[in-house]
């Protein structure tokens, strides 16, 4: 059952154990922000179903459906374009989970959440999860880069309208082309480091760089690259970090690519 709050930014709330339930919804209202709630991983898909949340704070270990299995069906969703998830607008999923190892963090990457946070969850930690997920900077104040509020640079504007010459239409063409494309590239990466296929990864690695490149985007190409190497050298033993930190960068630039086209559509109307 969804315990309903006065929402100002869609935010959902994966907790089966009660009094964690009550915490985190507290401190998520000395944040300003109300939520929904819900205790396993099949209320989250049901929720999802009908709402389109901004956030979905997951526990990792629910009954029924853990947070791990509902985050990679959520992806999944996304992938095939389910209303009202999609790729374009990927929901932004933090972690929470009482194991605090590096390995934990990892795991969660991999299976597609975006940020992580160990049990018991503090203030200042959520807010500044909470803070990633807004930090791109509104494009009015940074015309020829889409960055972080830390100065990551996410993608090169000036490059892409370059290539677009100037036209806001073929600029949105492209970013939507790049957006289907880019996530079978992913997925595929995936694949074949799972299989060991080296010759495989390093020609899926070698596209996904071109064509990111052509885009702009620079968040993740390094490591891109040296998945690449990597793999051209026949040793694929880091190609699973490489992977997460793309899987980690590549939501953030799904949603600068967003926020870019909502803002030339707005211009435009």
């Amino acid at each position: 059952m969804i315990r309903r709050r006065e929402l100002t930014f869609r935010i959902l709330l994966a907790e089966d154990n009660a009094v964690n339930q009550q915490v985190a919804l507290g401190l998520l209202e000395t944040l300003g922000f109300g939520a929904d709630a819900v205790v396993n991983g099949i209320e989250v898909l049901e929720a999802l179903n009908r709402i389109r949340y901004d956030v979905v704070l997951m526990d990792c270990q629910m009954p029924q459906l853990d947070g791990y299995e509902t985050t990679r069906r959520i992806r999944q969703l996304e992938i095939q374009g389910g209303t009202p998830l999609d790729r374009r607008t990927p929901v932004y999923i933090i972690a929470m989970t009482a194991n605090a190892l590096e390995g934990d963090r990892k795991k969660c990457l991999a299976f597609g959440m975006n940020d992580y946070l160990s049990k018991p969850v503090r203030r200042n930690d959520l807010k500044v999860a909470l803070d990633r997920h807004g930090q791109i900077r509104p494009i009015a104040a940074a015309p020829d880069k889409l960055s972080t509020s830390a100065g990551e640079i996410l993608v090169d504007i000036h490059h892409l309208r370059e290539v677009a010459h100037g036209q806001a239409d073929q600029l949105q063409e492209l970013i939507n082309l790049y957006l289907v494309e880019a996530g079978p590239m992913l997925d595929g990466l995936g694949q074949a480091i799972r299989s060991n296929s080296s010759g495989e990864v390093a020609r899926i690695a070698h596209e996904f760089v071109g064509c990111s490149l052509f885009c702009g985007v620079e968040a993740f190409t390094q490591s891109l690259r040296a998945l690449e190497r990597l793999a051209q050298e026949g040793n694929l033993s880091g190609a699973d970090a490489l992977l997460a930190d793309v899987c980690h960068k590549f939501p953030r630039v799904q949603s600068a690519f967003t926020q870019l086209v909502q803002t030339l559509q707005t211009s435009n109307s």
